[in-house]
């Protein structure tokens, strides 16, 4: 009997110690002025010279993951972000109707969550990087 309790006691704190889900902690929420999530907003490597920071080089799914959902979270792996050459991730978020944000923050300082911040523009037709990645151009 002993050995069973003991045995059931080693299996529940091996499932305490167990590693955290991935989603549980969102590394990236988009937000407007207010706080507000910000659904379809392209969330980009700053350009570095990789390829990875064309839009149009990305596959559907890959698009779909740097875009942020209805919670304003964007789903991409941070290490897309980070640039070891200055120990910083660097981001360019976009979205339709909103002023582009270009960001940068050191590892060590990187709060989870980071939260981008875009700010409303007056002209809803201004250019912007569209969810599909092409670049739209202003009315």
């Amino acid at each position: 009997m002993r050995l069973l309790l003991s045995l059931g006691i080693v299996l529940l704190l091996a499932g305490c110690a167990s590693p955290a889900d991935k989603d549980a902690a969102p590394g990236l929420i988009v937000v407007d002025a207010r706080g507000v999530p910000i659904q379809g907003a392209l969330v980009m490597p700053e350009p570095d010279g990789r390829e990875s920071a064309d839009p149009l080089k990305l596959s559907h799914d890959e698009r779909l993951l740097r875009t942020s959902d209805a919670q304003g979270v964007v789903r991409a792996d941070l290490d897309i972000y980070f640039w070891p050459t200055d120990g910083c991730f660097h981001f360019v978020a976009t979205r339709r109707g909103y002023e582009a944000a270009t960001i940068s923050v050191s590892k060590d300082l990187f709060p989870t969550p980071l939260k981008i911040r875009l700010d409303a523009v007056s002209d809803p037709a201004s250019p912007g990087i569209a969810p599909d990645g092409s670049q739209r151009k202003a009315n």
